[in-house]
């Protein structure tokens, strides 16, 4: 952790004005980050992070806490919660509702993998209007057979349709080094159904350049 201390002039002499702590577990993982500071005279802990992991070292949950000016407390603000499966990472957020004392789930990510890389994401967010959780973009990647990454696309959804449609893409060129040597940036117009070029950029690798 870490202190910090501020010269305070009234008083003439220097005043601990934030107190920062860290903690760990057996396998060096946080487990918890607490951080106070110095309000109305006395030092108040304002905000606090909790995480826990799996067998294999990985965060599976994080508890935000943060200060409340209506309570004078410290309050839950949010959770993540990860899970790992083959080939897929989910992950959850939820903010805490003080009335109905619950978690409420307010988004979500599925990253799907293949080989070690990420070929498929899905990103859910929620429906302000009837507050259900619901697929707004997918990312989707391919990929050379040397590994290196070929197309990008992202689709999401039509607020008028309702449909998911395509909305963007990159794609990458390479040389015979694996050097990206062009990328090109295209945008989807539904109207007339064809995708236009928003941006590219060309790279020239010299080996006698640094």
């Amino acid at each position: 952790g870490y202190k910090y201390y501020k010269f305070d002039d009234v008083k003439s002499s220097v005043l601990l004005t934030d107190d920062n702590t860290f903690t760990y577990d057996n396998n060096g993982n946080r487990i918890l980050q607490a951080f106070y500071t110095l309000l109305g005279g006395e030092m108040t802990l304002v905000e606090k992070d909790e995480f826990e992991y799996d067998s294999q070292n990985r965060e599976i949950l994080h508890i935000f806490w943060e200060y409340s000016n209506d309570s004078s407390s410290l309050v839950k603000s949010t959770k993540t919660i990860t899970s790992y499966l083959t080939n897929l990472i989910k992950t959850e957020e939820y903010s805490w509702n003080g009335s109905s004392q619950t978690w409420d789930l307010e988004a979500k990510t599925e990253i799907e993998s293949k080989d070690g890389n990420m070929v498929k994401g899905s990103y859910y967010i929620k429906n302000e209007e009837n507050g259900e959780v619901v697929l707004s973009m997918i990312a989707e990647a391919s990929y050379n057979p040397d590994g290196t990454l070929k197309q990008t696309v992202i689709k999401a959804v039509d607020t008028e349709t309702g449909l998911m449609v395509e909305f963007m893409k990159s794609e990458m060129t390479y040389d015979s080094n694996g050097h990206e040597i062009l990328n090109v940036d295209s945008i989807f117009d539904s109207e007339s159904g064809t995708w236009f070029i928003m941006s590219q950029t060309k790279s020239i690798y010299d080996s006698n350049v640094l």
